[in-house]
């Protein structure tokens, strides 16, 4: 039972938005520069183009670069092995299918009967006014309110959920 006037639904930036991911493997261990490379920075552009992996894979979803435009990431895995082309390409579909649209937030007040939900928990939301139907989203985090005897507020725990993609 939602608090009424609690309930607030987003959608997440359309820059988190990823439909075209690029997986790099198969890492050339014996130059001692990109070891360094690797252990040194955190900047993909310069590890993409200075560092030695000898294959990538790529994983594209038309319908979200229609809906949302090119939106290119790249991932470094210098540990899986050459000739495991699979490995890579799951990991690039992957990537792509949680990636590929803006997820769904939602916060919500409830009363204290619904404390013991927490963090990791998940619920399903159904709003028609929105036409979601059963929609899984999982807790992101937990706020508790004290109610107060002279304002007449009952104590009150409000919750914040994110659409995950399960696969």
């Amino acid at each position: 039972e939602v608090v009424d006037g609690s309930l607030s639904l987003a959608r997440r930036q359309f820059e988190d938005v990823r439909n075209r991911i690029n997986v790099h493997y198969d890492f050339d261990w014996e130059q001692e520069q990109g070891r360094e490379l690797i252990q040194d920075t955190h900047d993909p552009d310069r590890i993409e183009q200075e560092t030695p992996f000898k294959a990538s894979v790529i994983s594209e979803d038309a319908t979200s670069q229609t809906n949302y435009g090119l939106k290119e990431r790249s991932y470094f895995f210098p540990f899986v092995p050459s000739g495991n082309s699979a490995m890579a390409q799951d990991l690039a579909d992957f990537y792509k299918t949680v990636l590929k649209d803006p997820k769904l937030q939602a916060s919500f007040r409830t009363h204290l009967p619904y404390y013991d939900i927490e963090r990791g928990d998940w619920f399903s939301l159904t709003y028609s006014h929105f036409g979601l139907t059963a929609k899984g989203l999982e807790i992101a985090g937990v706020s508790y309110i004290l109610g107060s005897v002279q304002g007449r507020r009952a104590d009150q725990v409000e919750f914040e959920g994110e659409e995950r993609t399960l696969i």
